[in-house]
């Protein structure tokens, strides 16, 4: 039988806290419905045949780094690094501590620890867009390498994760013996009118729609990533006058992605977006906080590569 567990992931948020959170059995709570960044061109290829991940042969199973960027690799191996690291204090620590992994690094580990399938990413000529996954390959583009932020790249990262490990799970239920994740996102799609079998347009809202729920998870894992890899750790002053974690900022990044593009190339604001910002002066604010970020301009807080 093939393996690709279930993690669960306790995420204690640095403000507001967040309850855990499961990524196999993910249909959505509190309301939530979407990810998926089109604010820097991400985009979900649900071509469940690409990367080896639904029949055929599989050779060596692993987390490939083949990104030729030095500044994208650095950023992915610091994501995989921490993963390794928990791991490796769950093992030899007697008696076994407590780890908790993030949402970013509990997907990892389920690559790392399957017997079957392979997570890759390289970067590579995308046009416009900073992000592709088709299966569990993922690209990260070249030209939005050329400007965008180290803290929007990883942002990236751990979206283009996401869309591989709801494509693995989601095309290969059988092998997984996981008929309960695709009964839940299926369901999910019927609740709420989208069809995951359809047009590539209606596969790509799908996935964006669903993803919103995890908005907390992934920016706790920014959070976590950039405080050891990136800026130390964005702050803000409080009321009295006091530097604090500035946790809005990082889930204004992880709101990145809750647009889906139409068939005429339009992004549109996903209905998740909508409804965990309903105010549309507060979206303008995090678009331009992606924006801002994607393009490394003076009003950016990450660093550049």
């Amino acid at each position: 039988m093939c393996s690709l567990d279930e993690v669960v992931i306790e995420a204690s948020a640095p403000s507001p806290p967040t309850p855990y959170v499961s990524i196999a059995y993910m249909y959505p709570t509190d309301g939530g419905q979407s990810q998926g960044n089109c604010e820097v061109g991400c985009e979900n290829n649900w071509n469940f045949g690409g990367g080896g991940i639904y029949g055929g042969n599989v050779t060596e199973v692993e987390i490939i780094n083949n990104l030729t960027n030095p500044c994208a690799k650095s950023i992915f191996e610091g994501l995989r690094i921490e993963m390794i690291k928990k791991n490796i204090l769950q093992q030899v620590m007697q008696p076994t501590p407590k780890v908790n992994l993030t949402f970013a690094e509990s997907i990892l580990k389920l690559f790392n620890d399957s017997n079957t399938f392979n997570l890759s990413i390289t970067n590579g000529n995308l046009n416009n867009s900073g992000g592709s996954t088709i299966g569990s390959s993922i690209t990260i583009g070249d030209a939005y390498l050329k400007s965008a932020t180290s803290l929007s790249i990883a942002r990236t990262m751990i979206h283009e994760m996401v869309h591989a490990y709801l494509n693995t799970k989601y095309a290969n239920f059988i092998d997984l013996n996981d008929w309960d994740f695709k009964i839940a996102m299926d369901k999910y799609a019927t609740d709420n009118g989208f069809n995951p079998n359809g047009t590539a347009v209606e596969k790509n809202r799908f996935h964006h729609e669903f993803m919103g729920q995890y908005v907390d998870a992934m920016a706790i894992s920014l959070v976590s990533w950039d405080q050891k890899y990136g800026t130390g750790g964005i702050t803000r002053t409080d009321s009295r006058g006091h530097q604090t974690l500035d946790w809005e900022y990082y889930k204004s990044m992880a709101y990145g992605g809750l647009y889906y593009e139409d068939s005429y190339g339009n992004q549109i604001a996903t209905d998740s977006f909508k409804a965990l910002v309903p105010n549309k002066s507060d979206r303008d604010i995090i678009k331009n906080i992606l924006k801002n970020e994607q393009d490394g301009n003076g009003s950016s807080k990450g660093t550049k590569c």
